[in-house]
């Protein structure tokens, strides 16, 4: 009798079992576990066991018996081969001289007992390996269980990879991340965004504001200097995010060196992520003790600007930036019908997760491209607006269909509308998510579409009533605004339930009877 570990598995061998009905075999195998301390208790476990077996026979052919259950008293998965002295009844059809048991805790992850059991039954249908298991000797048993539990944690681990790391963990990842350096871009676009718009709001829309009076030109040059930053903070905030403050530096510098070679949005993310990868392996490398302190102030910053860098310089850089400028100039060629489908596609990504990470990726590529490609925040700022108008619209002229507090939100997410404020809308949502939703959707893509089509320019990286005096085409962005909010607001008030107060409780009235 013996039992080894891999990794997590218990794999157990009972050879010459002696006895002679199947209760019997299942009460020694469950002693052998309970002394080996793999199962916390006899009774329990040995009731799960039979109860299953009660189910349904577990006779595979062949001889072989492979009970099998998920018990909350199993420590750790195990699987046991044992060898009977004996030939004993199984079910009333077959008799069994050899079994497979497979056990697992009840809290393994999924069907674990059944990912085991599919794996060792494919091995089993194999006569070679069947008639070598039955007829070998204890140690050749223990090799040959030892072989098949290890290719079967080596199938699971790679698709727990394939399914929780690139499915769920690696997207989840790479969205947090974005996430969080978006929020640290944004006021730089915002504070240099505006200030240039100020600028040419002054200046005039056709007039460079560099080349006109001095309060125009200051806000244009401060203006400037933020809108010159944004990318190089957007790579390094993504590399902060990703590895701390040993990151901040190498991904401020490397893409500063991606928009320095007109990589542009995308240069800039390839270089956080760059980045951060990098010092995050570094960060896996033990250092002497006495070089640690080193680590985050040299080694990690200095390795971690050159090896990205260098990357993006003479590998990536040029690529993207070829990439990058034949997509400028295609959609700088863009008029009329054409900008139709983007505006559509850029208007529904806003309008399908209010200011989650798909609004934020769609507006964060338009604001990037308000120096080169305005209309393209043309779109933007009608569609960040579009949804709190059309709610806010909806609760005005569908009253009954909304209670009093949402009413006054109403009143709140026409405010936030005229801001450019896309998260006015969320205090409707829990209460008719797919409504909402699919009504804000339908608005913006409307809107979006239509501002597209319009010619619809936009010089502040911002949306909203606000931005009014700095756009193009001024006529063109009230008629897609009030299209795309009037639309969500229909939407919404001829398909969301009428609001019903509840009765007043009748009340009963007691006469009082004066005499006089």
């Amino acid at each position: 009798m013996k039992t080894i570990r891999r990794k997590n598995i218990a794999i157990k061998t009972v050879f010459d079992i002696a006895a002679l009905s199947k209760k019997e075999v299942l009460t020694e195998v469950t002693t052998s576990l309970f002394n080996d301390g793999i199962i916390s208790d006899q009774a329990g476990f040995l009731h799960d066991l039979c109860y299953r077996e009660n189910e349904l026979s577990t006779y595979i052919g062949h001889s072989i018996g492979l009970p099998h259950t998920r018990s909350k008293y199993v420590k750790r998965p195990v699987i046991l081969v044992g060898r009977l002295s004996h030939n004993i009844s199984w079910d009333q059809d077959h008799r069994v001289n050899f079994l497979v048991l497979i056990a697992v805790p009840e809290t393994a992850t999924g069907s674990l007992h059944l990912r085991i059991l599919a794996h060792l039954s494919g091995l089993l249908i194999h006569d070679d390996f069947r008639e070598k298991l039955v007829n070998t000797s204890p140690v050749e048993a223990h090799k040959m269980l030892t072989r098949a539990s290890a290719k079967f944690i080596h199938n699971e681990r790679r698709q727990f990879f394939k399914d929780k790391f690139f499915s769920k963990f690696f997207w989840h990842y790479l969205q947090q991340n974005l996430m969080t350096a978006t929020g640290y871009m944004i006021p730089f676009i915002v504070s240099g965004g505006i200030l240039y718009a100020l600028s040419i709001m002054l200046a005039g829309v056709d007039t460079d504001p560099l080349m006109s009076n001095s309060i125009a030109r200051l806000l244009a040059l401060v203006g400037q200097a933020g809108l010159h930053l944004y990318l190089p903070a957007l790579g390094g905030y993504l590399a902060y995010s990703m590895a701390g403050r040993p990151g901040l530096a190498p991904g401020f510098i490397t893409a500063l060196l991606a928009v320095q070679i007109n990589s542009g949005f995308i240069g800039a993310i390839a270089s956080g992520f760059l980045v951060g990868g990098t010092v995050l392996g570094l960060k896996r490398i033990h250092l002497p003790q006495p070089v640690q302190s080193l680590g985050p102030i040299f080694l990690y910053p200095l390795v971690g600007t050159i090896v990205p860098a260098t990357i993006i310089l003479l590998i990536l850089g040029q690529p993207i930036a070829w990439f990058v400028a034949t997509m400028t100039h295609y959609l700088a060629s863009l008029s009329g019908t054409s900008r139709i489908p983007l505006g559509a596609i850029i208007g529904a990504m806003i309008g399908s997760d209010m200011g989650g990470p798909i609004n934020k990726v769609a507006a964060t590529f338009c604001q990037s491209q308000v120096n080169t490609l305005p209309f393209l925040t043309g779109i933007m700022g009608v569609a960040t607006a579009t949804p709190p108008l059309g709610v806010g619209l909806a609760t005005l002229l569908f009253k009954r269909k909304f209670t009093p507090a949402e009413r006054n939100n109403g009143i709140a997410a026409l405010l936030m509308g005229s801001c450019g404020i896309t998260e006015g809308v969320l205090p409707f949502i829990p209460t008719n998510p797919i409504l909402i939703v699919s009504a804000c959707i339908i608005g913006t893509l409307t809107s979006g579409a239509l501002a597209g089509f319009l010619g619809v320019t936009n010089h502040a990286p911002w949306g909203g009533l606000i931005v009014l005096p700095v756009i193009g085409n001024r006529l063109g962005f009230l008629l897609a605004l009030l299209i795309g909010a009037t639309i969500t607001a229909l939407i919404i008030g001829l398909l969301k339930k009428t609001q019903t107060s509840p009765k007043p409780k009748r009340k009963d009235f007691d006469f009082e009877i004066e005499v006089l």
